[in-house]
């Protein structure tokens, strides 16, 4: 056998160097592919808001009110995790077709939309203006990117989250927590849900954002029949 050529030798090296990229690019592709699945949230339900009909109801921010629409009228809610504590009506809401309950902004204070409300022999009763004389609290604004990717906003803030494998495309909910961190809820093609928090997890079945407190979340289910609004309290995903 006759020695081989120094061209032959270099060859030889180039095909060794091939060889070595193919194997570590496959090792890399296997241990990608055998990365975990985000963990599954389970969570405890702190509101059953239940009703035998269809019916629209606006969750508060601490997810145990709700402003249920009542007829011709609206009435606001209290809820446990069995069910319908108290009710009282409200005399008047905006036109708004989507509202917000605030009911985590000091003792005694209800704000539903922009309008303070106080509790009275008949009810819930209209007053003044709560935001044009209080700050109105940060909420963040996605934009989506369609490079994988979310553009979020929350005041002077301005950020990046990547959007989650398999977001079924519907506009997701973003909330602030007390630290100023910014966590985002989106739905999934499963019909299951993605919770991008420090890391990403995944909910069983559809569900909304309410809240961030400092060490939980609280997520209302979505129902397409409108008749299940509950809210259930899920440890952060860290």
């Amino acid at each position: 056998m006759s020695p081989m050529t120094p061209q032959g030798k270099l060859g030889l090296k180039l095909l060794l160097g091939v060889l070595g990229l193919v194997v570590v690019s496959t090792v890399l592709f296997t241990l990608r592919d055998d990365d975990p699945p985000p963990r599954e949230l389970a969570g405890i339900t702190v509101a059953a808001i239940v009703f035998d009909e269809p019916i629209d109801a606006w969750v508060s921010e601490t997810g145990t009110m709700a402003l249920v629409a009542d007829g011709e009228g609206y009435r606001l809610a209290t809820y446990g995790p069995g069910g319908e504590l108290s009710s009282a009506p409200v005399d008047e809401v905006s036109v708004l077709d989507d509202h917000r309950v605030y009911d985590d902004l000091g003792v005694g204070v209800l704000v539903i939309d922009q309008t303070e409300y106080t509790l009275g022999d008949g009810g819930y009763v209209s007053g003044d203006c709560y935001w044009c004389s209080h700050e109105y609290p940060v909420q963040p604004v996605l934009a989506d990117l369609h490079d994988g990717g979310w553009k979020v906003t929350a005041g002077d803030l301005v950020t990046v989250i990547d959007q989650p494998a398999g977001w079924d495309g519907q506009p997701p909910t973003a909330r602030l927590d007390p630290n100023g961190e910014i966590v985002v809820v989106a739905g999934l093609k499963s019909g299951d849900t993605a919770v991008i928090d420090d890391k990403v997890c995944t909910v069983k079945g559809a569900w909304t954002l309410v809240a961030a407190p400092a060490d939980t979340l609280l997520l209302q289910r979505v129902d397409a029949d409108r008749r299940d609004h509950s809210v259930s309290s899920f440890e952060r995903c860290r």
